[in-house]
This record gives structure tokens, sequence and C-alpha cells, in this order.
């Protein structure tokens, strides 16, 4: 449903500094309130920035036919000359980022932590292989800060500005300037502008590694090595604890689920291109927490 660019205005209070709950290089989010009551995050796109407008379009397009239980869906939107703007349900635990990085205090537990890598694995393997008739859907920029989370917790993939149908594609190699973000861009897409499903298998790798160490990839604390190698070369000498979240070496009950889930993000993650799984394969592994993905990785051997 489209919105008026008054009724934006009113449900963020005119745009108040205050109602500001994240800030982008092309868009800003508010939280806002509509005429029915329902609280509802809304973004804002750059109207002066070329860049901004083209975001709004892709994800407008992107996320208009998508049904899903563990991605954003658009409330209404807004297409006027001077504003363009998605209203999207309000996520009350903001991002998996801000979960594990900003918010100070915050100890997610091992159970809400494996029900968000298993929500995106499910947004993943319906954007890659059920979403749409004429290709898959490529994100292109998985992370934590594009995870969000709902009252209970409940992983919502969003921030679709760069997500592309492969198939509409003249090529896989398409721009010079290299989208996504740093420690989360596949190898091949920053070597040479390959752009494949796989690309958002690697990222999602990465997001599973972080998330059980509470480590970005760009960390100074890993001292000029890879989080996947990191976390592979404990694995692989037995020493994995030594890596995890101090809040997740006090779960001894979820020990061997923590290990199979670590194991699947060394897979997912794997340098090479070919040898990650889709992300079928990957969400229905994860649902029985079994680590039985083949790879060349002494890390993957069980």
């Amino acid at each position: 449903m489209s919105i008026i660019e008054g009724e934006i205005w009113s449900a963020t209070r005119g745009f108040n500094k205050d109602n500001i709950v994240d800030k982008g290089g092309c868009s800003t989010i508010y939280r806002g309130v509509l005429r029915d009551g329902q609280t509802v995050a809304v973004k804002v796109y750059k109207h002066s920035d070329h860049t901004g407008e083209e975001q709004f379009i892709a994800e407008y397009n992107s996320l208009k036919d998508l049904r899903h239980r563990n991605i954003v869906r658009i409330i209404e939107w807004c297409s006027e000359s001077k504003l363009k703007a998605l209203v999207f349900k309000f996520m009350d635990n903001g991002s998996l980022e801000k979960q594990l990085h900003e918010l100070h205090g915050s100890n997610l537990p091992w159970t809400v932590r494996m029900n968000v890598v298993q929500g995106v694995a499910n947004a993943l393997s319906y954007l890659h292989e059920e979403a749409a008739s004429t290709g898959p859907i490529i994100h292109r920029d998985i992370k934590p800060a594009n995870i969000f989370l709902d009252q209970n917790m409940e992983a919502h993939l969003g921030d679709f500005g760069i997500a592309t149908n492969l198939r509409l594609e003249s090529s896989m190699h398409w721009e010079s300037k290299l989208k996504g973000s740093i420690g989360y861009v596949a190898p091949e897409y920053g070597s040479d502008g390959t752009m494949t499903t796989a690309a958002d298998v690697y990222s999602y790798g990465i997001v599973i590694l972080e998330t059980l160490t509470k480590i970005r990839p760009t960390s100074g604390t890993l001292k000029g090595i890879s989080l996947r190698s990191w976390v592979e070369s404990h694995l692989v000498e037995g020493r994995l604890e030594d890596v995890l979240d101090p809040v997740l070496r006090q779960d001894s009950t979820a020990e061997r689920s923590i290990d199979a889930v670590a194991r699947i993000g060394l897979v997912c993650s794997h340098p090479i291109a070919a040898a990650r799984p889709r992300m079928g394969q990957v969400s229905a592994i994860l649902r029985s927490t079994i680590p039985n993905l083949v790879c060349d990785s002494p890390a993957c051997v069980s």
C-alpha cells in the first residue's frame, strides 16, 4: 500500500532526530507510529543522492513479492518527487550487530543464536531456490547489521538495496566497483567480480563464525589472519572453546551443537566457491545440527 509524504512526516514526528534508530550511506531509518497505532521502521532514502534512489528502487523491487517469515516485509511505501521511503514492521531487538557488539550487557544464549542462524539459512534458501521463478535472488550484503530481530528474537533478513536477480543479469561479472561489506565478501567476488549464490553462502558462513566468537572478521584481535583460519585452526586442535564467546563456554549442554554449527560455518566460508554447499542443504542440516557436510578441510571431518 502506498503512503503519502505527510503521513510519513507525522509518523516520524517530522523526521525527528530522536526517532532515528540507524543511519547508512544512502538512507536513514526512523522509528514511527502509523495512524492505526502500529509501530514501524521507516527507511528514508536520500533524495539528493542518485544512489539512494537506485537503492530504493532495487529494494522495493526485490521485496515487493517476497513472502517469508525470516525476511523483512514492506508494509507501505512512498515514492514522491522529494521522498522515497519504505515502511517495515519495527524490530524491537534491533540488529544482530547491535546484540553482539553494541548493547552493553547483551548476552545472547546459544538457543537464541542457533535460532537466528537457522532463520537466516531459511531466508537464503528461499531466496536462492524458491522465491523467483525467473532465477535466484542474491542478497549480496549478508552481515549481522542486516539481520534484524523482532520481539521474540526471530531473525529477519533485511537491506536488499544491492540485491539482484541472477538470471536477469547478462553476466555474472558486472561492476568494476565492489559492492558488499569488507570481511564478508567472497574471495571470487573480491578478486574478479564473479557473483553467484555461493557468494551469499560465504558471507553467511562468516556470520556464523562471528555469532559464535563475537569477533568481527575485520577485528584487530585476529592479528592479520582471517576469522575463518583462526576458528579452523582451533577446531582442528580440539580447542574450539578457546575462541567462543565466553557466554557460550558456560553452556556445557550445547557443546555438540556448537561444534556442529562451527563446522557448517567453516564449510560455508570455504575459499573455493564450488566447495560450498547450497543454502537448502545448510538449512536442512542445521535443523538436525549434524556436521555431515563433506569438504576438503580437516575442520570439516568429524
